[in-house]
């Protein structure tokens, strides 16, 4: 099985122009825009330096430790970025606009973590790249806001971004991309970027991103780019799964299992494409329904104070990174006792109704979906190996095996 380092090895030589862009190279970028440029690609969009220069810069004189990209980030990512600067297909690719902000000490309303790269590719077109949550625990604090929030300080300054950009880079074609919260973002500003900037947009990827609000969805801005939008999502997707989404999402296989699916370098790729799959799995649209239901419980007041006492849980430790806090389970006793008793009821409240959209969820549905699926399987199939074939369509109304798709083509 291939992933997107296999793809550069053995499609790595073909050019822009004798192979054109496309969906493996947009989650090449997005992933190695979680690499941290701070430093070396300059902020200013008019000051460039070379994607394999920059790729050494980064990695000279750094030890393993120096590198790691933390709890949930594979470090293959690092392998990745060498892989891609040195490869023939990005040649003359250089990198501009690197911006990194995390503020982690402001308001609730304002805490962010954002970061973004330009690639000028070697087809005389930009691809602008937002990375997705780190490991940082302000990060995940935005990825809960997403629950609460209408906009995010991170999609308000993504959009003043490619603004930018297409202003300093006049007549320049654009794509735009990013893997989990920063695909979220890429549509985000793609959708309330100006007019004319629009105009040049080729393709916005995003890549198992979170969706949005359906007032988003009715937007003019997003109605202008929707059709510009390639969502590709992994057969076990759950992080793109939260929220609305009204395009028809690329299914992909991956390696992986469950949520660790969320990984691009686990997608399988055939040629210079994804390798396809039947449909989302039955599993994860289960998951999905159950988050529904749960976040249909909760009034919006009770999200937002969930969200806020949930980050200062964590934040209390005085740790920064998912990677400090695993290691410190006595500040977590301690946060967790430093609550009000009026805020951990609250809490204890919140994952109670969890857990009960969880059994309401599985009782009602999960039977009926092991009955529709074992008829589309042949009675001789093993029932370990039915399981792992089950499968449903994107839009949830029918369930298939594997063997029963591939039939029908």
């Amino acid at each position: 099985m291939a992933n997107i380092r296999d793809y550069l090895h053995f499609r790595g030589d073909l050019s822009l122009l004798q192979d054109p862009f496309n969906e493996v190279d947009g989650l090449i970028l997005s992933e190695i825009s979680y690499i941290d440029y701070s430093g070396i690609v300059k902020e200013e969009p008019d000051r460039r330096v070379g994607f394999e220069e920059a790729t050494e810069a980064f990695f000279d004189g750094k030890d393993q430790k120096d590198l790691s990209l933390g709890a949930i980030l594979p470090d293959e990512i690092l392998d990745l970025c060498k892989d891609a600067a040195t490869a023939p297909r990005f040649s003359g690719a250089s990198l501009t606009a690197y911006r990194n902000v995390k503020k982690e000490g402001a308001q609730d309303s304002e805490k962010m973590q954002w970061a973004v790269l330009t690639f000028l590719l070697p087809d005389d077109s930009l691809f602008i790249a937002f990375s997705g949550t780190d490991d940082s625990l302000v990060s995940w604090k935005e990825d809960l806001d997403m629950a609460v929030e209408d906009v995010l300080p991170s999609q308000k300054l993504a959009v003043a971004y490619i603004n930018e950009l297409a202003s300093a880079y006049p007549g320049k074609l654009l794509r735009i991309g990013g893997h989990s919260k920063g695909g979220n973002i890429a549509v985000y500003s793609a959708a309330n970027c100006a007019p004319s900037v629009q105009d040049r947009i080729l393709t916005v990827y995003d890549n198992d991103g979170p969706g949005f609000s359906a007032e988003f969805l009715a937007s003019p801005g997003y109605k202008r780019i929707k059709e510009k939008v390639v969502r590709i999502l992994p057969s076990g997707s759950v992080v793109g799964l939260f929220f609305k989404n009204d395009r028809k999402p690329i299914v992909v296989n991956s390696n992986a299992k469950g949520v660790f699916q969320h990984d691009g370098l686990s997608w399988q790729i055939y040629r210079n494409g994804f390798e396809k799959a039947p449909g989302i799995r039955q599993d994860a649209l289960l998951f999905q329904n159950v988050l529904k239901k749960w976040l249909s419980l909760m009034e919006k007041d009770e999200k937002s104070r969930f969200v806020e006492i949930i980050y200062r849980f964590f934040s209390g430790t005085q740790k920064r990174t998912l990677t400090e806090l695993s290691d410190d389970k006595l500040g977590l006793l301690s946060s967790y006792k430093s609550l009000s008793p009026e805020e951990r009821a609250l809490v204890r409240q919140s994952f109670g109704k969890l857990w009960s959209s969880g059994k309401k969820v599985y009782a009602t549905e999960l039977p009926k979906a092991l009955r529709e699926g074992k008829q589309n399987v042949r009675k001789s199939k093993p029932v370990k190996e039915r399981k792992k074939d089950f499968l449903l369509s994107v839009d949830g109304t029918k369930l298939y095996t594997k063997k029963s798709v591939q039939s029908k083509k």
